[in-house]
């Protein structure tokens, strides 16, 4: 009997292990413009808000815009010390996609914040982006 119990103890113990280091990555990052997050647990896998490109027509405004316009960031995604440049928009338009897939990474842009205002836009250190990073 007892060595049915370890044999069982052993094969759970050997399950939570594996299932542990192959288990899916899905965070949501809220990242500063200029700033760094980590991806997991180390700085092995991070995600870099190099810069933005914001031409959506401002909340609260008296300007007629003709367009809806479109808030487009610049990322670097690295992964063990290779970097991946990435272009992440606010909807797809054109050659522009809100997600994108690296090194078996998926990479989607959900917003870009604050949203422009009118006649004073929000100064740099302010600006955020979040984005959800999945991995099966």
């Amino acid at each position: 009997m007892k060595p049915a119990i370890l044999i069982l103890a052993s094969i759970i113990i050997i399950t939570v292990v594996a299932c542990s280091k192959s288990s899916p990555v899905d965070r949501e990052l809220h990242i500063p413009l200029g700033d760094c997050r980590p991806v997991s647990g180390n700085d092995d896998i991070k995600l870099c808000y190099d810069s933005l490109d914001d031409s959506r027509c401002p909340y609260n405004s008296d300007i007629y815009c003709i367009w809806r316009g479109i808030g487009v960031g610049h990322f670097t995604f690295q992964i063990n010390k290779q970097k991946h440049v990435l272009t992440l928009a606010t909807y797809n338009f054109g050659h522009w996609r809100t997600d994108t897939t690296v090194a078996g990474y998926t990479i989607a842009l959900l917003e870009l914040n604050p949203y422009l205002t009118h006649p004073a836009p929000q100064p740099a250190e302010q600006r955020t982006a979040a984005v959800r990073i999945t991995k099966q």
